[in-house]
């Protein structure tokens, strides 16, 4: 797993986050700026910056299904373990079926993480409504 330590990723995150919801917001309301809510536009821009990306999480799922769609066939073929060489150099013999079970366990770990942000950006933006937009009721879809 990528850490980065200047921040660098969760500014970028924050900007496409709230980017994406104000060009949602534009877009739904003709390009009408007065219509804008800031404050749902805040809560993704804060949820982007702090969480997993979607292509992130759709490019580990994929890596983790091909490589464990590439272990099945090698169980089918009748190869039940694997040579391994760690960073230092050293061979290690691993089962595929235990692979496979990590391997899965990380997928659904992935996206329920995922899941979970989202969900959480949804309770914010429900229960966050400072109702900014009020003189835009009646003008704003």
């Amino acid at each position: 797993m990528y850490t980065d330590p200047t921040g660098e990723v969760g500014v970028f995150g924050a900007l496409v986050g709230g980017g994406l919801e104000l060009a949602m917001q534009l877009y739904k309301n003709s390009g009408n700026w007065d219509c804008v809510d800031w404050a749902d536009v805040g809560i993704s821009a804060l949820v982007g910056a702090v969480a997993p990306g979607s292509l992130s999480v759709a490019k580990n799922t994929y890596k983790s299904g091909t490589n464990i769609w590439s272990a099945m066939k090698s169980i089918r073929n009748g190869k039940w373990v694997y040579q391994h060489t760690t960073k230092s150099g050293k061979k290690s013999t691993r089962s595929h079926k235990a692979f496979v079970k990590k391997a899965a366990k990380r997928v659904g770990v992935e996206v329920g993480q995922a899941g979970m942000w989202q969900l959480g950006k949804h309770y914010m933006k429900q229960n966050l409504d400072f109702d900014s937009n009020s003189k835009c009721d009646s003008k704003c879809s």
